[in-house]
């Protein structure tokens, strides 16, 4: 324990779901689009989590190889119900996007910046 200071309390996963895995290039998703798989997975996950699109202040995507990334998830956003005033990031970071999306939101609730942010990592691996 450094000093008798009590550390804020640490931002907690509040929900977290793997999208299926299929070969690519040969799998079922071959010819699904990237922001397809990330549409398809905002409108169906995302209200599992019981929290309402508009409590979202913050979208971050981890994803490595689509030409447009950060078009891709606001348009996935928006598509799926998320208010045009939520913001979008993506981030690259070749195998670990996804964690570093998580990073990015964490660190955020952490200072205080954020209350609800959404962290989600997709890739298409058919289309590379």
């Amino acid at each position: 324990m450094l000093g008798s200071r009590l550390a804020p309390a640490r931002p907690r996963p509040q929900f977290a779901k793997r999208t299926a895995l299929t070969r690519a290039k040969k799998g079922g998703f071959r010819d699904t689009s990237s922001d397809t798989l990330l549409h398809q997975f905002l409108t169906t996950s995302f209200p599992l989590t019981g929290i309402p699109a508009s409590a979202v202040q913050d979208i971050i995507a981890g994803v490595c190889h689509t030409p447009s990334p950060a078009y891709e998830v606001r348009a996935a956003a928006l598509a799926a119900g998320f208010p045009e005033t939520t913001p979008v990031e993506a981030v690259n970071r070749l195998c670990s996007s996804g964690l570093m999306a998580l990073r990015h939101v964490s660190d955020s609730i952490a200072r205080g910046e954020l209350e609800v942010g959404l962290a989600v990592g997709y890739e298409s691996m058919s289309s590379q």
